[in-house]
């Protein structure tokens, strides 16, 4: 890399004499391992120089409208303000984030568990959801009556037959959708069937469903289901307690942190607070 860049030394006003600074603007120089580190890895050769450069141009870019700045802003001190503001935020946060990783543990699937028995009359589901498969296939298809048997046998919990379907169904239907152990919104699975087909069906019943147009047979597998306004089930609820807990845990521990911090700073002189 040393090679790569040695011939790319520049200056805003003269000839740098020092190999290790590639650009100068003012006070302010940019030293060739803060180059180096900024090429990925990925580039070598003529890559590796273009990138080189494009980078340092664009650092003296910068710090030429930067010392404009300085110069020609009205409200510079106002600016250096917001700017030292948000360096405080930044280490802030980003000591916060350090600490929290390593002393907030995760919430555990038990916890969320405990959490949804506790709380799952206060978590309705907005809309209905099931678990269950969505297969369209060309009305010509051959196998329509395999297919269904197959998933009737599902529906009985025979899942030894999810291998056939599965091998049938990924080079032959037009859409499968197998959510058979996920939870999702119930118009996920009927979306592929045409409105005039839905049209007065009641889906949320345990079993097999059969519909077909000029063009294709449709066969939606219902394996639970879940009326809108009813409690979520554990699998499609956990997610979101996971984070609520974890948004608790942390800002339980944000709050310890900066208590402690405050008694500390206190003793020793060095947090003072007036509110007069």
């Amino acid at each position: 890399m040393l090679a790569v860049l040695g011939g790319l030394a520049v200056a805003s006003c003269e000839s740098l004499s020092d190999r290790n600074v590639m650009a100068r603007v003012g006070d302010h120089t940019l030293s060739r391992a803060e180059v180096e580190m900024q090429i990925p890895l990925s580039k070598t050769g003529e890559d590796s120089i273009a990138f080189a450069r494009e980078f340092i141009d664009s650092w003296v870019e910068r710090q030429l409208f930067m010392q404009q700045g300085l110069k020609n802003l009205p409200d510079i001190g106002e600016l250096e303000a917001q700017v030292n503001d948000y360096r405080i935020r930044l280490i802030s946060q980003a000591y916060e984030t350090q600490i929290l990783s390593e002393r907030v543990g995760e919430v555990s699937d038990k916890e969320c568990e405990m959490f949804w028995e506790k709380h799952r009359l206060e978590m309705p589901s907005p809309v209905a959801l099931a678990e269950g498969i969505t297969v369209k296939l060309d009305i010509r298809t051959e196998k329509t009556r395999d297919v269904r048997g197959w998933l009737e046998s599902l529906a009985r919990g025979d899942t030894e037959v999810m291998g056939d379907l599965e091998d049938f169904c990924r080079q032959h239907a037009t859409v499968y959708d197998n959510q058979y152990e996920k939870w999702v919104a119930l118009d996920q699975l009927t979306g592929y069937i045409p409105a005039d087909l839905r049209k007065g069906k009641d889906f949320l019943k345990q079993g097999v469903y059969e519909m077909k147009d000029k063009e294709a047979v449709y066969l939606l597998l219902v394996r639970d289901y879940v009326k809108a306004g009813s409690s979520q089930p554990f699998d499609y609820a956990k997610d979101n307690i996971r984070e609520l807990l974890s948004q608790e845990r942390r800002q339980q521990f944000h709050n310890h942190l900066l208590q402690s911090l405050l008694r500390e700073g206190k003793k020793n002189g060095n947090v003072t607070v007036n509110y007069e």
